[in-house]
């Protein structure tokens, strides 16, 4: 059995569009306004654009505009140093992880 090239795109795209769907759902869980499907897809892509493409490390970039604001890594430049660092993304994730901890038990100051 042959796959062709359209059926790899149409099933990729697939997997993509049921993880979008489980991004938003467990992002969700988190208090705040709902997460539209077009804004998810807009950060996804901002993720990614930070070297972000683990799923895991997109949930975590997801989360972290739950919390913060889907504008975050704009308005703190520490968190766009982290993101935009040369390394593996999982590092990433994790001092964006670290940083939104550090964001959230210090409300007034800007880590």
């Amino acid at each position: 059995m042959k796959i062709s090239a359209s059926q790899v795109r149409a099933l990729s795209a697939a997997r993509f569009d049921a993880f979008v769907r489980r991004a938003i759902a467990f992002v969700q869980e988190i208090p705040g306004p709902p997460i539209v499907e077009a804004e998810a897809r807009a950060l996804i892509e901002r993720a990614r654009g930070y070297g972000l493409t683990f799923e895991t490390s997109i949930v975590s970039y997801l989360l972290a505009a739950r919390v913060l604001g889907s504008d975050f890594d704009q308005r703190h430049p520490r968190a766009r140093h982290l993101l935009e660092q040369v390394c593996d993304e999982r590092y990433k994730a994790e001092d964006l992880r670290r940083f939104c901890e550090q964001a959230l038990s210090t409300p007034n100051e800007a880590p």
